[in-house]
């Protein structure tokens, strides 16, 4: 699964890893201060198709329909273009999630140990995703869960699941309602060689949110 991640990139690093699907975005409003605690129910960083354009904006995680009594953080890969809970949004209304890494628990209840997740050089990547909207007080709510998968390489041995990472050269076609057979793309991705290591347990709190979060434990 996917419960906490980090987005501590400025607006450069975003702006050349995704400017080829918003070319001539503003990121600076989007991104004015590092997030290294990012939990569900927090506005995040998302870019998605609204109508004609490619939208970034921040929404709130945790999928939410106008039915549901409940929101959903995660979404299986497996599944989500067969559940009647995500099929409409996993065919029409699919988004990318900006990220620089991810937290996963090993270990069971209380001495759990938290474990920063990250692309070799801690860049940024894109989770898939999928939205939905509802209108709440005649304002639309618009909401996202992150799809995940089988943890590849290294990560099984913290975790028997991981966010979906997709390949950059499938983002257009993730994000286009157009695109056919979409559930192809989430098992392309290039990351299976992921980097880990151990973090201090101040990243269990999520009102928790410094550079703190994502520093190396050493000695663990």
């Amino acid at each position: 699964m996917c419960g906490r991640y980090e987005l501590s990139c400025n607006a450069a690093d975003l702006d050349e890893h995704f400017g080829d699907i918003v070319p001539g975005q503003q990121w600076e409003p989007l991104v004015s201060s590092a997030s290294y605690n990012i939990a569900p129910s927090q506005q995040c960083l998302v870019i998605r198709k609204h109508k004609d354009d490619t939208a970034v904006e921040r929404i709130i995680w945790g999928f939410r329909p106008h039915w549901a009594k409940k929101g959903w953080i995660n979404a299986r890969a497996e599944t989500v273009f067969t559940l009647p809970t995500f099929k409409q949004s996993a065919m029409k209304r699919r988004c990318l999630v900006a990220a620089n890494g991810w937290y996963e628990w090993q270990g069971s209840k209380p001495k759990r140990q938290p474990y920063h997740i990250h692309l070799p050089d801690r860049g940024v990547f894109a989770f898939a995703g999928v939205w939905t909207a509802r209108k709440v007080e005649e304002e639309w709510e618009i909401s996202f869960a992150i799809l995940t998968m089988e943890a590849l390489g290294r990560v099984r041995e913290i975790h028997d699941r991981m966010p979906v990472v997709l390949d950059p050269l499938h983002y257009k076609e993730w994000l286009s309602p157009d695109t056919e057979a979409p559930q192809t793309l989430l098992g392309t991705t290039p990351y299976a060689e992921l980097a880990s290591f151990p973090v201090s347990t101040f990243v269990n709190d999520p009102k928790n949110d410094s550079l703190q979060c994502a520093e190396e434990q050493k000695g663990l």
